[in-house]
Formats: structure tokens, C-alpha cells, sequence
């Protein structure tokens, strides 16, 4: 069986892909044809970042406080999920979502916290928010969210208690 002379989007092209496979010309060979190159600027076929959320929940005295770091968008949305609905199901008499070393909030973070406060409602547990940093706080006041959140400081003034 014979090959395909190598054409257009082959590697002897200059561009990426199996010898003798049509592939999309890559952006220097699209531009010497005065095609369109392969990248697409279309947000839904950009890659996500890898995601860099990190979670760590703890029990003080009868709260429990979940600590989000990193960034919360789509990419890891599904993370930040399972951590606080593993610490919804601890039972807590108050659930506190450390959002302080949170630096990137999309939407898909604004929908988490959503989701997280009705299905705290239904269990009865109170929920606030602790800290939230500058992307957090942008996203909760651009959306006029901000007033469906209890929001804190510290956990001390949450629970009412003064640090000393």
C-alpha cells in the first residue's frame, strides 16, 4: 500500500501531523497561503488552565470552616463541589467558606456558592462566607449576590466570639 504524497498540512508541509494526513495548516503556513490558521479564538474550544483549586476543611468546635485557595471557574468548579458538600454532610451548626486566598471567581464560582447556600437551606445549616478577597467581592457585587450571603470577617465574629 502506497503513501499519499505528502500535501497540505502534512509534516513535509511544515506543519504538525502524520506524514501524508491532511491536518489545519499551522498559523506561519496559513498566513503564507493566506488561509485561516488551525487556533481557534472561540472561548468554548479554548483548553481550560489546569485547575489550581485547593481545599482544606477543619472543625472548630461545632463549625466547620472550608478553606478555597487557587482559582474557581469551570476548570474546577467540580472540585470546590465535592469539598463543600463533603463539609455540608459533616453537619455542622455553621458551615464558613474561607474565601481569602481565593484569586481568580468566575461565574461557575458564583453558581457554586449558589448551590451550596440552598442546599445548606435545606439541611438547616447557616452558611457564610469568610474573608472573600478582591475577585470574590468583585463578582459578589457586580452581581448584586453579595446580599444573599452572610458575610464575615473572621470566623470569631461569625460565631460571635471576640479574639482577645
Amino acid at each position: 500500500m502506497e503513501r499519499p504524497p505528502p500535501g497540505p498540512g502534512s509534516l513535509a508541509d511544515g506543519c504538525a501531523g502524520p506524514p501524508g494526513r491532511l491536518s489545519p495548516p499551522c498559523t506561519p503556513c496559513a498566513q503564507e497561503r493566506g488561509q485561516e490558521a488551525a487556533m481557534s479564538t472561540d472561548p468554548a474550544n479554548l483548553p481550560l488552565p489546569a485547575p489550581d483549586l485547593k481545599t482544606d476543611t477543619v472543625r472548630v468546635g461545632s463549625a466547620v470552616v472550608c478553606v478555597l485557595s487557587g482559582d474557581v471557574h469551570l476548570g474546577t468548579r467540580a472540585i470546590g463541589d465535592d469539598a463543600l458538600r463533603r463539609a455540608l454532610d459533616l453537619h455542622p451548626a455553621l458551615l464558613a467558606v474561607d474565601l481569602d486566598a481565593v484569586e481568580l471567581f468566575t461565574a461557575d464560582g458564583l453558581n457554586l456558592l449558589l448551590a451550596l447556600r440552598e442546599a445548606a437551606d435545606e439541611q438547616g445549616v447557616p452558611l457564610v462566607l469568610l474573608s472573600p478577597g478582591e475577585a470574590v467581592r468583585e463578582v459578589l457585587d457586580m452581581t448584586g449576590a453579595a446580599g444573599a450571603f452572610e458575610i464575615h470577617s473572621t470566623l470569631a465574629e461569625a460565631t460571635g466570639r471576640r479574639d482577645p
